[in-house]
């Protein structure tokens, strides 16, 4: 690494350091870089599943959220290329897909660019795996309002299923993933043991609502922070446990054209065939977001292309990716662990109890600059 390098880093690691400094979170790693050229920076640490803090490393496991729904589109882009799927038909055009009564006349592409809310008549993280499957079977279309929403990726995968076997997606998936060298990524339910003392501790998030106070939500040791994913295992809107590491790879490999074509990409993923925008300013794409009108409202900041793509997670993820200027961003904290979430449109708790962080999705924001400017800085 040269003296430019470094210096460039600094300024990254420095804004890392700020974050941790302000209780947002105890550690951060980012990666970040071009299909050429990619690097890994960490700093502070989290806490392991055995109760000790460790330094955070771009080995240490990440509970990646809502970014998973990143890594399905891939996978349903994938077998599209295959001629397995065709997301622009109906589900009635599938005679295996009868049974999803309620939303036969839905295109498959709706399920994944938010224009469906579908909803089910009970809870899914109160039921048991195949309590969910019927539930989500028997989902009703509420309204054509566009809003984000996890349901249409979770029933895509039991669609696969139903289509070429019952655990077909989790089985294709990390074939997938260990096809282009990704070591180390896994459905939370598939993390070999060996692998546990990498895991950090997502537990304690304490929050806070008007009906119920302040309360304290468990998250099991090795288990996703989503509580649809630990009923659902395998699912398509969360569950992906995996390393800054790793996702290096991905990011690289994606942007290379090597895990699905860029027919395929310029088809699906960067033509404004599928997008849909929210009343309240969000611009969606096939399960990730694209440039807002108004910069406040947009996961891509000014700077980037319009052929940009990003995602965020509740547990402090984010993961972008600008297929133009070839280049993609990676922040990973843990915001959740011994922090607090307010769940009022204002954030003022008295008598602060935890550092709440709602607003870590605009505070990581100068971190993610300083990362896509990389080769800019000095």
């Amino acid at each position: 690494m040269n003296n430019t390098e470094k210096s460039r880093n600094q300024m990254i690691i420095d804004e890392m350091n700020r974050i941790i400094n302000e209780n947002w979170t105890d550690g951060i790693s980012v990666s970040y870089g071009t299909d050429a050229y990619t690097e890994n920076i960490c700093e502070g640490v989290y806490e392991d599943i055995n109760g000790n803090y460790v330094p955070v490393t771009e080995k240490t496991f990440i509970d990646i959220s809502s970014v998973t729904k990143l890594f399905t589109l891939v996978t349903i882009l994938k077998l599209t290329e295959e001629n397995k799927i065709d997301i622009t038909k109906k589900i009635s055009d599938y005679s295996k897909l009868s049974s999803y009564v309620n939303i036969q006349d839905i295109k498959l592409y709706e399920l994944l660019n938010f224009t469906k809310n579908v909803v089910t008549s009970s809870r899914l993280d109160r039921c048991s795996g195949d309590e969910a499957e019927a539930l989500l079977k028997s989902g009703i279309v509420e309204n054509n309002r566009v809003f984000y929403s996890d349901i249409g990726s979770i029933i895509i995968v039991y669609i696969l299923d139903d289509l070429f076997g019952k655990g077909f997606f989790r089985n294709y998936s990390e074939k997938l993933w260990k096809n282009i060298g990704m070591k180390n990524t896994f459905w939370w339910d598939d993390i070999p043991e060996d692998k546990y003392g990498l895991l950090q501790s997502y537990d304690n998030e304490y929050r806070y609502s008007e009906k119920d106070g302040i309360y304290c939500y468990h998250t099991e040791p090795g288990k996703p922070h989503d509580p649809k994913s630990k009923v659902l295992g395998a699912s398509g809107h969360a569950g992906i446990f995996t390393t800054s590491e790793d996702i290096s790879v991905f990011a690289s490999e994606l942007i290379k054209g090597n895990i699905i074509s860029y027919d395929t990409i310029n088809s699906f993923i960067l033509s404004d065939a599928y997008d849909s925008f929210t009343d309240y300013g969000q611009h969606f794409g096939i399960l990730c977001y694209k440039r807002a009108e108004k910069s406040v409202d947009s996961e891509i900041p000014d700077f980037a292309s319009d052929k940009s793509i990003a995602i965020s997670g509740y547990t402090g993820v984010y993961f972008m990716i600008d297929f133009q200027n070839r280049k993609f961003v990676f922040i990973a904290s843990n915001r959740v662990h011994n922090r607090m979430t307010s769940l009022l449109p204002s954030d003022d708790i008295s008598g602060e109890y935890k550092k709440v962080t709602n607003k870590y999705v605009y505070r990581k924001d100068v971190l993610r600059d300083l990362c896509y400017n990389y080769d800019r800085i000095l």
